[in-house]
């Protein structure tokens, strides 16, 4: 077998695999949003006698140049096929990543016959399985203001203290219902308005769109939606309760 990082290719037999890792990734609501693949490889590599240091110099300048962001991480069988340990860059929502390059070792002949390396890639695999739910965050309030009972006030007299005047025997009941969401793949359709909609007040309906909060290279993520409604309504009876649970 042997192992390729973009268009570099390993010698058969110098670098292995020795740990691949997923883990799942979830959202604030407990949902799968993507798997997070870790790669973990170690390798050597040899000189020959009639070589000099400057050979290993040279070896680990060419590693240090092939192992950027962004390429297929492949480990490959010996007839050339794709085995099944790859992170491959086009199926990451910001590509690959390469979090680590060490030469964790020192003595018994490194760099002076040869060098041990040790590199981790990283990648977020994009998924769109059915487990996976379209919305990542939710929360919404709503406020019934008052009772609709009597609206009164205090008006100061000429002579003694202010006098308790009744306005209005019964009042309106307002509702102020309002959210906010956020879309794994894109901005989310606010839900509704919960009371009837010959009671609000459509001239004051908000819905704002924001920017994603995760941005990557193949995907992005994370996008967030608000929303605001609100209403009069003539009995209290009309007030109204927020999604206990929204997808």
């Amino acid at each position: 077998m042997y192992f390729k990082y973009g268009s570099y290719t390993h010698g058969t037999g110098e670098i292995d695999v020795v740990n691949m890792t997923m883990r799942r990734m979830y959202s604030q609501r407990n949902r799968l949003m993507f798997r997070r693949w870790t790669m973990t490889l170690m390798g050597h590599f040899c000189i020959q006698t009639s070589e000099d240091q400057d050979t290993i110099k040279s070896k680990i300048e060419d590693i240090k140049a092939a192992y950027k962001d962004g390429a297929d991480a492949v480990l490959y069988h010996d007839d050339g096929t794709e085995s099944s340990h790859s992170i491959i860059a086009s199926k990451c929502i910001n590509s690959t990543r390469v979090l680590a390059l060490s030469f964790p070792k020192g003595g018994d002949g490194e760099y002076a016959t040869g060098r041990t390396y040790q590199i981790q890639i990283q990648g977020d695999e994009y998924i769109t399985d059915a487990d996976v739910s379209g919305v990542t965050a939710f929360q919404e309030t709503v406020q019934n203001i008052g009772t609709g009972g009597k609206r009164w006030q205090l008006v100061p007299q000429f002579i003694g203290p202010p006098r308790q005047i009744n306005i209005a025997q019964q009042t309106p009941q307002r509702v102020v219902q309002a959210g906010k969401a956020e879309g794994l793949y894109g901005w989310l359709t606010p839900p509704g308005p919960m009371v009837n909609a010959m009671w609000e007040h459509q001239d004051r309906r908000m819905v704002q769109y924001s920017s994603p909060k995760l941005l990557g290279h193949n995907a992005d993520l994370m996008w967030p939606t608000e929303w605001r409604y609100e209403f009069s309504v003539p009995s209290v009876g009309q007030a109204a309760f927020p999604h206990s649970d929204w997808s």
